[in-house]
């Protein structure tokens, strides 16, 4: 890193208040380093992948698993989803 952009996020910690090392782990990630989990009306495989696929950390399915027809393997289905979320060809399985 340049002195100069160094400085900047420097500057930028005191403005703000905040420790140099967040502001600087805030840059390197692109993002705030919290996990961000999507919770609510996801029913399917293809909707915890699609979350997954749009930056989410992890997904919450409650009702989509236990009011389905058979819970078990909607819930296998789901984990494999999320885990797999890259290849939406298993996704579509």
């Amino acid at each position: 890193m340049s002195r100069d952009r160094f400085e900047e996020l420097m500057s930028e910690a005191k403005s703000l208040g905040a420790p140099l090392e967040l502001i600087q782990e805030v840059k390197r990630l692109g993002r705030l380093p919290v996990v961000n989990f999507a919770a609510g009306g996801l029913a399917t495989p293809s909707d915890a992948a699609l979350m997954m696929w749009l930056g989410c950390d992890g997904v919450f399915v409650g009702s989509g698993i236990f009011k389905s027809t058979d819970p078990a393997v909607r819930g296998k289905a789901i984990v494999q989803a999320v885990t797999h979320y890259q290849d939406w060809e298993l996704v579509a399985e």
